[in-house]
């Protein structure tokens, strides 16, 4: 009776360290599995191919604290913008959101500004579309 006991309690503790080892695999299958991030110090770069590909300026950034978790870390950054058209400006946060590096646009705020040679002057007739953007970078510790 004892062996049986013996050797039922074996096969569990068998079954547990086979069940182990098929979850820390389904783990790191699906931790290779997730996008990949960009390091905090290279998004300003991203955003700035972004721009450049949708004739955005970027008039000023201010990179935020960044923060980090046990399993992932975030950093964000706010911009200036300004375009010539919405059109532009709806394809660079087309161009962020649908990146491979999990980017997103928290906070977006516009305007639109019409060109002015000086104090006093008459409108130009040019618009320009002004833009605040905060952006958030996360990337997953590995």
């Amino acid at each position: 009776m004892i062996l049986k006991n013996r050797i039922a309690d074996f096969e569990k503790k068998t079954e547990a360290i086979n069940e182990h080892q098929k979850a820390a695999q389904g783990l790191e299958e699906f931790m290779k599995a997730l996008p990949g991030g960009v390091a905090p110090a290279n998004v300003i770069d991203k955003l700035n191919d972004f721009a450049e590909k949708r004739k955005v300026r970027i008039e000023s950034f201010l990179p935020g604290e960044p923060k980090s978790e046990a399993l992932y870390g975030k950093s964000s950054i706010r911009l200036d913008l300004s375009a010539d058209s919405y059109r532009d400006l709806w394809l660079f946060v087309y161009d962020i959101e649908a990146s491979p590096y999990n980017l997103r646009v928290d906070q977006w705020s516009g305007s639109i500004q019409a060109g002015r040679q000086g104090p006093g002057a008459q409108s130009s007739g040019e618009e320009k579309i002004h833009a605040q953007m905060e952006i958030t970078a996360i990337y997953f510790k590995k």
